[in-house]
């Protein structure tokens, strides 16, 4: 019985229409016209002629037929890159049926999944192919077998299934894309004029079968009157074999892979070549300039769902740099949305949507997916790409990277494409591949590089990166390899990547310190990275975060070795530290002045001018908000979202994590970059639209050092003044730190509101010191930009009603660390922390901020009672935790034994050590309410009769705290 692919997406054929204009049409017009040119030339002397092909096309229908084929049936095509795979695709549709190819390289599983999943129970096929089909129960033709020409004409129309292709999916599971007619000779149309095919033209066919973009190779040839040249596989992947063969067949045009613009030398190309297809996935934009200055060199673009190809351009020789997508072709359009499927402006990034006569019918057999990737947008059908990118003012689409390939690390997200892009950039690059890779219990980002340069190095790509693409983005370590892994569709094979290698830069070098102590800190990393460590590379080079450094200094203190968090954050080698180490002890500390003229500096760079005349709105109608996917930030969106009524534009760098509301507004940009990397005119109109500026963007990181920190921290909030003093008049809200105070030599007695900082001495660690910077910086402005509200806020915990906080923040560290060891130093004194739930500090903030303005105003959130360390060690105990008091040396050793990641929470105790040991570990201070109180005058007279209030850590609270700490951890 024929498999019914019809109505996968909920439309089929529409009536049996004759055909009239469609593919077969054209290709009879062109055999009739040169029916003696050779239509394929194999291995450059077996010819078949237009009239040969159309023979055999017939007689192959003819077996169809006779097998009792029926029309949008599928049938298999197991056959090589060959003339029988032409012919057998041209004798399905002579037949009505539509073709699905099956690549001889798939495993098993793969081709019984498709065989399963396709219903295919008819295959045109040869060879050990055949016998395979045949054991899954599947009848194969033998395309050279004699059968009666058919004489009937052809039944098909646009509406008809022309042919499948299986993709893979992001889960795994392979699924069928239906195409049907209607889209493929407005293809190859558009694509027979951008090559520049004629009758002349000698086309060489590279790509599997199996893969979409074979339709093109073959449709174009055929349809321009042009000769396709089949070539054997071994041939098509020597480069030295390759350039041989496009010379000695006198090849004209070819589609090739852009990993291999790369390998091949374009000064070694024959003279009979006019034109290199490249497409799929971007290529290095300096290899296809040089391609580009001695063919024509065209990029094209097009997802299967959208039959093959829905844009092309010309790539310049001079200006080629992005990863153009080219202009959509006669009868498709685009359209760059963001998450709400609202258009993005021009500069914007959003995802990719297509519409008009190439789009697919949908997947076989998965109405759900379907209905997902070919929404119904304002009336019209699209599909979704899941590519990111980027319209230009001048009409471009630029490729910035798959959605489906972005993550969240460390709190931030990561563009693999972006990186990728970048990397191509770089002259010796020939092929990039940017991956997440698990590195014990840590996740890194690595890069993957096939380097035409052997000279180029490890520390010139990330050098490059630093230079290019945000921190957070930058890989952790570089590896290099001959040539990347494909899958058989030619793509990187990303899965392969992300896997574990052992030694992927080569061999990794062991210790060969005569210091003890390196050895001692290279186990330590080795330990914390699940990875032998280089001895020649930095910790977070070779792949270590924010919290490694942590795990990296328990497990150095617990075994006698002290180091700042700092130190081994800084770039520098085990045998580095350690020299440092024999100089002496430092301190993490700068002195203010230092600070102050940072701050200064920062401010002498802003344009000088006033904003204009007038005062802020006293109720905002639009808002900018900084930080809006972060843990605080995230919250008082929320709020102010339920207390106004203003349309809230959030600067993001990718707006997946924004909620599903028509007042808010993704402004996708960076705050480390000019204008946030806006345009000029997506600037000016931000500056012009808005009232009111929360900033609460921030590199929260305990670890890093000041300069590593400076960009994000203090370089932003001067890129938010500058926004603040441009254009309409603007009121800016400033989320500041306690830090500012408590990681200082000010920590102690009563910290006041109207304080000004100008006492301090010295400021202690990266994050404190970028903090303090910043809020003098604006203090240093004299509300000349516009007036400022500064809200100083304590230690934010999770919210009152789940306790939970952000997860890898030194609280809950902490108490995991104390379950884990089971038990706490005795006899470490009074030791106080901060406790402010982010749900009272979002409400808090939203209220100060809307309620009558105190223009240059300071308020402190904070709690007006502090937890202690009795009060907070009763609570785990009173969850079933067994706490033993221990000496210090004790519970240094307990977690000594522990791994890594429990044995960071324990830094939370440093201030119970000894004065230098206290000091090169300060960073790591969890108990920094000690000895200290927080006026709140502004404050509590503010928000006195709103309700709102600090809820003070009652047992109650700070259980929910210790449950949401040591959930689904091992104790």
């Amino acid at each position: 019985m024929p498999i019914s692919t019809a109505g996968a997406a909920g439309e089929g054929p529409e009536g049996e229409m004759e055909s009239g204009g469609g593919f077969l049409d054209r290709l009879w017009e062109v055999a009739a016209e040169h029916p003696e040119q050779p239509a394929v030339i194999t291995a450059g002397t077996e010819v078949v002629t237009y009239r040969k092909l159309l023979g055999r096309a017939d007689r192959i229908a003819a077996g169809l037929v006779r097998a009792g084929v029926r029309p949008e049936q599928l049938v298999g095509l197991g056959l090589p890159r060959s003339a029988e795979f032409v012919a057998a695709a041209i004798g399905c549709w002579r037949t009505g049926a539509a073709f699905l190819p099956l690549d001889a390289r798939w495993p098993t599983d793969r081709l019984e999944f498709i065989v399963r999943d396709s219903g295919l129970l008819l295959a045109v096929a040869v060879g050990p192919q055949a016998a395979e089909l045949r054991r899954l129960g599947v009848t194969t033709l033998d395309p050279d077998a004699p059968f009666d020409l058919v004489t009937t004409s052809p039944i098909y129309g646009p509406n008809r299934l022309a042919y499948a292709v299986y993709t893979s999916g992001s889960t795994g599971r392979p699924k069928g894309v239906l195409v049907e007619h209607r889209g493929i000779v407005n293809l190859l149309d558009a694509q027979i004029a951008a090559f520049d095919l004629t009758p002349g033209s000698r086309a060489l066919w590279v790509l599997s079968p199996a893969f979409d973009a074979s339709v093109s190779d073959i449709g174009t040839a055929l349809l321009a009157g042009a000769t396709l040249c089949v070539e054997p596989d071994d041939d098509l992947r020597d480069p030295v074999r390759l350039i041989r063969l496009l010379r000695d067949r006198a090849i004209t045009h070819v589609d090739l892979p852009p990993a291999l613009l790369g390998v091949l030398d374009p000064a070694e190309l024959p003279p009979s070549l006019r034109t290199v297809v490249i497409g799929g996935e971007p290529a290095p934009a300096e290899a296809v300039r040089r391609w580009a200055a001695r063919v024509r060199v065209v990029n094209v673009y097009g997802p299967t769902e959208a039959t093959v190809c829905t844009s092309l351009g010309a790539c310049d020789p001079v200006t080629w740099a992005d990863p153009l997508l080219g202009r959509p072709i006669p009868g498709i359009r685009y359209q760059v949305l963001d998450d709400e499927w609202n258009p993005v402006p021009p500069g914007g990034v959003g995802e990719l949507f297509i519409t008009g006569v190439g789009l697919a019918r949908g997947y076989l057999n998965r109405p759900d997916l379907t209905a997902v990737k070919f929404p119904t947008v304002r009336g019209e059908r699209w599909y979704r790409t899941g590519d990111r990118v980027r319209r230009r003012p001048d009409g471009e689409f630029v490729f910035v990277g798959r959605a489906d390939r972005q993550f969240k690390l460390r709190g931030q997200l990561v563009e693999p494409g972006e990186v990728e892009a970048r990397l191509l950039e770089l002259p010796g690059v020939r092929e990039a591949a940017v991956v997440r890779r698990a590195a014990g219990d840590r996740v890194a980002i690595v890069a993957v590089v096939a380097a035409s340069d052997e000279g180029l190095s490890a520390t010139a790509i990330s050098e490059h990166l630093a230079r290019t693409v945000p921190p957070w983005m930058v890989p952790q370590r570089v590896e290099f390899l001959p040539t990347l892994p494909r899958t058989t569709a030619g793509k990187v094979d990303y899965p392969a990547l992300e896997a574990e290698r052992s030694h992927p830069s080569g061999e990794v070098r062991e210790s060969g310190g005569s210091d003890s102590r390196e050895g001692a800190l290279l186990a330590v990393w080795s330990a914390v990275l699940g990875r032998p460590a280089d001895p020649a590379v930095g910790f977070l080079e070779q792949g270590g975060d924010s919290l490694g450094v942590l795990q990296v200094v328990a497990a150095a203190h617990a075994r006698g070795l002290t180091l700042r968090p700092s130190l081994v954050a800084n770039g520098l080698t085990a045998s580095e530290i350690v020299a440092r180490l024999r100089a002496g002890p430092e301190r993490d500390a700068l002195p203010a002045a230092f600070l102050e003229a940072e701050a200064a500096a920062e401010l002498s760079r802003l344009p000088s001018s006033a904003p204009a005349r007038g005062h802020p709105a006293v109720s905002p109608g639009r808002i900018l908000l900084t930080g809006a996917t972060g843990f605080l930030g995230s919250w008082l969106l929320s709020k102010l979202l339920a207390r106004n009524s203003a349309e809230i534009h959030c600067l993001v760098r990718g707006a997946g994590r924004l909620p599903p509301d028509p007042r808010v507004h993704p402004i996708i940009g960076d705050l480390e970059r000019p204008r946030f990397g806006l345009s000029a005119a997506a600037w000016d109109e931000l500056t012009d639209r808005i009232d009111a500026v929360y900033h609460c963007a921030a590199a929260v990181d305990v670890v890093r050092p000041f300069h590593r920190l400076r960009a994000a921290n203090l370089g932003g909030t001067a890129a938010v003044l500058g926004l603040v003093g441009t254009g309409r008049p603007k009121r800016l809200h400033y989320a500041s730190t306690l830090s500012v105070f408590v990681s200082t030599d000010r920590a102690h007695g009563l910290l006041r509101e109207d304080d000004d900082l100008t006492a301090t001495g010295e400021v202690y660690g990266g994050y404190a010191q970028t903090k303090w910077a910043a809020e003098r910086l604006l203090r240093l402005s004299g509300g000349r930009f516009g007036p400022v509200a500064h809200y100083r806020l304590g230690l934010i915990t999770g919210d009152t009603r789940t306790g939970r906080g952000p997860g890898r923040d030194l609280f809950t560290q902490f108490i995991r660390g104390l379950a884990r060891v089971g038990g706490y130093p005795a006899g470490v004194g009074e030791l106080s922390v901060d406790i402010t739930p982010v749900d009272y500090a979002a409400a808090a903030m939203a209220r100060l901020s809307l309620a009558e303005h105190w223009d240059g105003a300071t308020f402190h959130l904070a709690n007006s009672r502090s937890l202690s360390l009795a009060e907070l060690l009763d609570a785990v105990r009173a969850s079933g935790v067994r706490l033993d008091p221990l000496s210090m040396a004790e519970f240094r050793a307990r977690a000594a034994g522990l791994d890594p990641s429990a044995a960071a929470g324990c830094l939370g105790l440093c201030r119970a050590l000894p004065g230098e040991e206290f000091d090169q570990l300060r960073a790591t201070d969890l108990f920094q309410a000690t000895g200290v109180s927080f006026d709140q005058t502004n404050t509590t007279a503010t928000l006195g009769g709103s309700g709102i209030a600090c809820p003070p850590p009652e047992p109650e609270l700070i259980r929910k705290y210790v449950a949401a700490a040591l959930d689904g951890i091992d104790r």
